[in-house]
Formats: C-alpha cells, sequence, structure tokens
C-alpha cells in the first residue's frame, strides 16, 4: 500500500523534474514562457531536487514489480482447501508423486488457476532450482502442506499441463476463487451426470442425476483407488434430493462442469431468486461453462407451498430469507410488528402452523429466531410464502448435511449392529450345531461301548460255558476213572 502511494508522487517528481530542465523559452502544455529571468541562484537548488526526485522515482518504479510478484502471506486461520480454486503466485513445476524420485510433468505460470483435490501435510518433496530434474533437491521441511492439484486454466494459452504435486505455500495465492467447490454446500445439477458406489469411476452403479436436480456435498476426495489408470479427478460424495448417496464428479476432465458451482445455501440464493422474479418466469443467471462464466440455473420462481400438500418448511431446520420480511408478535398478519429481517440472514424454526390469509387462502408461518446478522437471538412469527404463493423464505435447509451424516451414520450403526447380531445368531446357529454334533458323537461312541460290551459278555459268556462243559467233562472222565480203578481185574 505504502508503494501505492509513493509511485503517483514519483510520477509527479519525474514531471516536475522535466518541466524545470526545459529551455527557458517553452512552458510545459504548450504554453508560452513568461520571458523573465530566472534568478542564478535558484537553478542549481531545483536542478538537484528535480535530479533526486527523479531518481527516487526510477528507483521506486523499478522496485514495484518486485515487490508486486510477491505474494501476500497466508492466513494459518484460512487453509487450503480441498476442491478449491487458487491463482498462482508464481511459476512452479508439477510432480508426478511427492517423494524423491518424482518425476517432473509439467510447469505452471504465473496467473495459471490450479484445483486442489488433496493435500498430504507430511510429504518430502522436491524443490527445483533451476527446472531440472537433476538439480532437484529435498529443500523442503517437514509439515509444509503439499497438495495434487488439477490445472484448469492458463494464461499463455499454451496446452493445460496434467495433473501433479506441488508445495501450496508460496507459489499459491491466498483465497478461494469464485467458481471452487465446497463442503457441505447445495449445487444445482446442469449435465446429466452417475453417482456412483465408490470414489473409482469403474465402482458400481447407484443412480443417474438430471438437469435441475440437486445435491449436497458430504465429502470430497479423489480417484486415488484406482492408480495410474485413470486421470487424478475430483470426486464428490454426494446427496441428491432424491434420496440416493453415492460420489460422483463435478466435473469431467476436460474441466466442463456437471454442476453449477453456485452454492445454494449461501446468500447467493438471494441473488437466483431477485433474477427468477423478474417477469415471473424461470431464469437462466449463465452457463457455468461460458467464456463469460455466470453463475447457476435457477429453477425459476419457486412456489413450494400447496394448499392442499405439505409444509415444505420443518421444525427444528434453519433457512434462508429471500425477501425482506416483517417479523410480528403473534401469528396472526394484525399483531404488532417487531423488527424487519433483511434478505439473506438466516433463521432457526422452532415452530410452524397453517394460518388463513383471507383471499390468498392458507399461508403457511413460521415461528422463528435470528441465527445471525444484528438482530441475532430475537424471536418472532414470519410468513413463508407471499401473496402470489411465492417462497420467501427458502426451502432449503442449512443444516441438511449434518443431518445426513447423522441419518448415514445411524444406517451405518444400524447395519454393524444388524451385523452383529446376525454373527450372533450365526454363533449360536454354530453352537447349536457343534453341540447337537457332539450329542450325536457322544451317543455313538456309547453305542459302541455297549455293543463292545455285549459282544464281551456274550464272549465271556461263551467262555464260562465252555469252561464249564471241560470242568464237568473233566469230572466225569475222573469219576470213570476212579470207579475202573475200584473194579478188580479178573472181575
Amino acid at each position: 500500500r505504502l508503494l501505492e502511494l509513493l509511485l503517483p508522487i514519483a510520477g509527479e517528481a519525474t514531471c516536475h523534474m522535466a518541466t524545470v530542465m526545459e529551455p527557458s523559452g517553452s512552458s510545459p502544455r504548450g504554453r508560452p514562457s513568461s520571458g523573465l529571468p530566472r534568478p542564478s541562484n535558484a537553478m542549481p537548488r531545483s536542478r538537484s531536487r528535480s535530479s533526486s526526485l527523479g531518481k527516487l522515482g526510477r528507483s521506486l518504479t523499478a522496485l514495484a514489480p518486485k515487490i508486486r510478484s510477491t505474494p501476500p502471506p497466508r492466513n494459518p486461520s484460512e487453509p487450503w482447501k480441498v476442491g478449491g480454486r487458487y491463482r498462482m503466485a508464481r511459476g512452479e513445476p508439477l510432480w508426478s508423486s511427492p517423494s524423491a524420485s518424482a518425476v517432473r510433468l509439467g510447469l505452471l505460470d504465473r496467473d495459471d488457476e490450479v484445483m486442489i483435490i488433496y493435500i498430504a501435510e507430511d510429504a518430502a518433496f522436491m524443490s527445483a532450482r533451476d527446472g531440472t530434474q537433476e538439480s532437484c533437491e529435498r529443500a523442503r521441511p517437514s509439515g509444509v502442506p503439499v497438495g495434487l492439484v488439477v490445472p484448469t486454466l492458463t494464461v499463455t494459452g499454451a496446452p493445460v499441463p496434467p495433473p501433479g504435486w506441488m508445495v501450496l505455500d508460496g507459489p499459491l495465492m491466498p483465497g478461494k476463487l469464485e467458481d471452487s467447490w465446497e463442503l457441505n454446500a447445495r449445487y444445482c445439477v446442469q449435465s446429466a451426470a452417475t453417482i456412483r458406489q465408490e470414489r473409482a469411476l469403474t465402482s458400481e452403479w447407484v443412480d443417474e442425476l438430471e438437469p435441475g436436480d440437486e445435491v449436497i456435498t458430504l465429502e470430497l476426495g479423489f480417484n486415488r483407488e484406482e492408480g495410474e489408470a485413470q486421470r487424478p479427478r475430483l470426486r464428490m460424495k454426494v446427496s441428491s434430493n432424491k434420496g440416493s448417496v453415492g460420489w460422483m464428479s463435478p466435473e469431467t476432465a476436460s474441466g466442463y462442469k456437471l454442476l453449477c458451482p453456485v452454492n445454494l445455501l449461501s446468500s447467493k440464493v438471494v441473488e437466483v431468486h431477485r433474477k427468477s422474479l423478474v417477469g415471473g418466469r424461470p431464469s437462466l443467471l449463465g452457463d457455468c461453462n461460458s467464456p463469460t462464466g455466470g453463475g447457476a440455473i435457477s429453477p425459476g420462481q419457486r412456489c413450494s407451498f400447496r394448499q392442499d400438500g405439505k409444509v415444505p418448511w420443518e421444525v427444528n431446520a434453519q433457512y434462508r430469507i429471500l425477501e425482506r420480511t416483517s417479523v410480528r408478535e403473534r401469528l396472526q398478519a394484525t399483531s404488532r410488528e417487531l423488527f424487519k429481517l433483511p434478505a439473506g440472514c438466516v433463521v432457526s424454526v422452532g415452530e410452524v402452523q397453517v394460518a388463513e390469509c383471507g383471499q390468498f387462502g392458507l399461508c403457511p408461518c413460521a415461528l422463528v429466531t435470528v441465527a445471525d446478522g444484528p438482530e441475532a437471538g430475537r424471536q418472532g412469527w414470519i410468513r413463508c410464502m407471499g401473496k402470489d404463493g411465492r417462497d420467501q423464505v427458502d426451502t432449503r435447509d442449512q443444516l441438511e448435511a449434518e443431518k445426513v451424516r447423522a441419518r448415514l451414520e445411524e444406517e451405518r450403526q444400524q447395519k454393524e449392529e444388524e451385523a452383529q447380531r446376525q454373527a450372533a445368531r450365526a454363533r449360536e446357529a454354530e453352537e447349536k450345531t457343534r453341540q447337537t454334533q457332539e450329542l450325536a458323537e457322544r451317543q455313538a461312541r456309547e453305542r459302541e461301548e455297549r455293543e463292545v460290551e455285549a459282544k464281551r459278555r456274550l464272549q465271556w459268556c461263551g467262555l464260562q460255558a465252555c469252561i464249564a462243559g471241560c470242568l464237568q467233562t473233566r469230572g466225569s472222565a475222573m469219576k470213570e476213572d476212579k470207579l475202573k480203578d475200584k473194579i478188580p481185574l479178573n472181575d
């Protein structure tokens, strides 16, 4: 800023020097000279002062490009964001990886634009002194953020380099550009797109998005699972207004935007609403792929409430005011007005009722608490729709991303609990099967043991009978021998 103040002074000093050094017969701007002789003692002093001012002007003019080329320091409270577009502050090479064996892919010039698709905080990175790979050295301290970027625009008109790795602090100017992608944002679909199960472009199909659909960003990443087969691209986990959740690309590899980069949850939706009211018909706020940029495609004047339909505004939600609205003490339109709410502020809804609005029929009204702005914390009743049925309060919930995450987390926990229950049932069934098998085996062993015991007893009984028979036969033989001994031979 000091330089910008000194440059005009230096320019005036240079012009003053040229005026003083002109011949006495002429004067600047074509006016005739008075012809009066100048004092001899004043001439050297004027020339000396003018010469000093001229040197100061030339020095500041030569110093200006060097000072202007130095990027402003980045605010640590504003870190680099995945999905953000940034302008280059100086030339910087792109590398194939953050490792020491990386290969140079291309060179970015000053004022080129890049989009960050991944940030690595602790990566050993290479820096080049003269742009050649042979002169690369590890000159980046640990903890310096290194990012995988996709070049989106070159100021020289040269072909866009492929995606690559670079150091973020220093080469990039702080501050995201207008068409950056954000987390927890809501975007309008401009061209047909596919939602898939995972980040990979070859993962399972989930759903198709049509122009006019809206999605909420839940997570930002890139297709790292596909390795080198696919060119790195920004991938966005979204939840569509149809209820499908999955990963999609907000823009193609060539840079064509499938989503319009206008966050419909931001204050820009007020401008979208105002332009949609012109002529009472749908308005096009410009094609975001046109050379002039533009904005989002508005679906036109929104009339979300139907006399016999559901009220689109819900309790425990936050919405943005689209038009300057009166906040009243009670639900009735004749109650005392408390204050005015400007367009663009956010309110929290605590209660929703449908009231009779005379010739306009039913009108949804909400008890709101102002969430931001000078009236933050104040409460009152507002009308959610105008006299012609148009929305005065946006129907897009500011907390929807958090609610979707909570729902997905609850579903994940339910799936885990169900999986645990199924695993427990499987373990119980396996335990029953094991017990049944053990019982069958034990019964089979007992049956075998009984059969073996029966056979053993049968064999023992046979042996006993055989022994008894043998003993009986032996006894009979001994009796016969004794009888023979008692009978004389001559008899």
